[in-house]
């Protein structure tokens, strides 16, 4: 197999590691971690991949790299890029606390409110019928039972999501909802979960009635409403 391979996974397998210790808050925030040789020598690999995996951290904003002093535990909360708001999410099977839950469900909400305002104001009938015929056959798929998990619907909520952001005429909110898909995906299974395949796609379809009717404020209400209920159903 190739060294340079084995490497890349090594060092992917040891910043994973100092992440995961980042994140559940055994290494805190400010602490200086160990030399790169000393890591390397308790974690039995080379220096490289050491140096690779703290790189790595360093760029998604879990570590601060001070020449010739060392290498220190980061605010990722305030620095931190999206990897970094996903590895919180994933850390401990996928359970996050309540206050980040809703931290995120209002990022997404201001994101999609932004895309459902505008459309509901400024909407074509073919786009319309487009997202029609999403959510006709989103509804088919779950009836017939060719959707069985709550990932495979949460993948076609984003598809949904996506295509209203982008016939919102917004440029920029395509590019963050792409770039945190996953994060995105994730967080709605959680929702699907908690008040199942129906209602999930009932709220779909109670918001597009709104953007046809070209109701912005209702729109936006029921969305908001639709989150409300799914950060109940996850925490009370």
């Amino acid at each position: 197999m190739d060294n340079d391979y084995i490497s890349g996974g090594l060092a992917a397998e040891i910043g994973k590691k100092l992440e995961s210790m980042i994140v559940s808050g055994e290494l805190k925030i400010g602490q200086q971690l160990p030399t790169e040789r000393e890591l390397a020598d308790a974690l039995g690999v080379s220096k490289g991949v050491v140096h690779a995996g703290i790189t790595d951290l360093a760029r998604k904003g879990f570590l601060r790299i001070v020449p010739r002093h060392g290498v220190y535990v980061a605010d990722y909360v305030k620095n931190g890029t999206l990897e970094v708001l996903s590895a919180i999410v994933n850390n401990n099977g996928g359970k996050i606390d309540r206050a980040l839950a809703e931290s995120i469900m209002k990022t997404r909400l201001a994101l999609e409110g932004i895309s459902v305002y505008e459309l509901a104001q400024n909407h074509t009938d073919m786009q319309l019928t487009r997202l029609r015929a999403m959510l006709g056959n989103m509804r088919s798929t779950v009836e017939k039972g060719e959707i069985k998990t709550s990932r495979e619907l949460s993948e076609k909520i984003q598809e949904m999501f996506m295509a209203k952001c982008v016939m919102s005429g917004n440029h920029i909110i395509p590019i963050f909802v792409s770039s945190s898909s996953e994060l995105s995906i994730k967080l709605t299974q959680y929702w699907v979960e908690s008040v199942g395949f129906d209602e999930t796609i009932r709220g779909q379809e109670r918001t597009l009635e709104r953007i046809a009717a070209g109701d912005a404020a209702g729109a936006l209400a029921n969305l908001k409403q639709e989150f409300d209920a799914a950060i109940a159903a996850l925490y009370e």
